[in-house]
């Protein structure tokens, strides 16, 4: 595969973060190259270059997703995703590591016009001895819903006006640290034994959490937050002013119902209005203890 000098250059930065990345989550080191041909949506397409070699029968596949307009992504099976935010200059793109014999079963498409599924399809009794590691990097993310044994982790900060997580069976998304969040509302919905971490700041949260869920936003500044809790959900919210001394039509607080045996922990002072039922518990963290 030929590959022309200028379009080298340019790429090879984007694969040089990927590269560390990846490495940080597997602690290994990754050899990159893209292969031919594999199951995947309408006008996803490989990009034109090829970097390494071959290591251990795994190989790493990149897939060009600029003008799909995705700003969704629904992830399920056994996967870690690395997922980055990148810039309206910097180009959008799928990485694929996987085993040489595994990777043209793991479907990729783009369906509802802006959601990239990724998934697996092991009917034929093949199965992965080595982690599945994608890298996915999209300027636009408004939507992640994952299942069964994916795990996210953001590598960067993500800023959208709205974002919606979806999470069940016992996936994991993680953006915490200096990677975490910006955004005005926050929907969650956690489900079997899900969880997730955030850091950052949403002025309005939405939570659904159940059955044997965990939901750790800590470190996650918010304003007003809207929770509906079961099962033996674990909820952990930080409640600070967000409208900086502006009038504002929000009243901070925490509101909404609480069952069976949920726990809701909260930091800072705060108007909370929660309707208890069972041996639900609403609990002020104090910090430093």
């Amino acid at each position: 595969m030929k590959v022309e000098k200028y379009r080298f250059f340019i790429l090879c930065p984007l694969l040089l973060v990927m590269h560390y990345h990846m490495s940080a989550m597997e602690h290994g080191l990754i050899s990159l190259i893209a292969g031919n041909g594999i199951h995947c949506g309408n006008k996803v397409k490989l990009k034109d270059f090829e970097v390494g070699t071959r290591m251990g029968g795994v190989v790493t596949r990149i897939f060009c997703l600029d003008n799909q307009q995705i700003r969704a992504i629904d992830a399920c099976g056994k996967a870690n995703v690395a997922l980055c935010q990148v810039g309206n200059d910097e180009e959008e793109s799928l990485t694929i590591k996987a085993e040489e014999d595994i990777i043209d079963y793991l479907p990729i498409a783009v369906v509802d016009k802006h959601t990239l599924s990724i998934g697996q399809n092991f009917n034929n009794g093949i199965r992965p001895t080595k982690n599945i590691l994608y890298c996915i990097a999209l300027r636009n993310i408004t939507h992640i819903a994952c299942n069964d044994l994916v795990k996210i982790v953001s590598l960067s900060p993500i800023k959208t006006n709205e974002l919606c997580l979806t999470l069940q069976g016992k996936s994991k998304f993680i953006a915490d640290g200096a990677y975490g969040i910006d955004t005005n509302v926050l929907n969650v919905t956690l489900k079997d034994s899900s969880s997730a971490s955030l850091s950052g700041r949403a002025r309005h949260q939405k939570l659904d959490v159940g059955d044997s869920a965990e939901y750790d936003a800590q470190a996650l500044e918010t304003n007003t937050v809207c929770v509906e809790a079961g099962g033996t959900s674990k909820i952990k919210v930080c409640m600070v002013d967000l409208s900086g001394g502006v009038n504002t039509l929000d009243v901070s607080g925490i509101y909404g119902a609480m069952t069976e045996a949920s726990l809701l922990e909260y930091l800072g002072k705060s108007f909370t209005k929660v309707k208890r039922q069972d041996s639900s518990i609403l609990r002020q963290i104090i910090q430093g203890k």
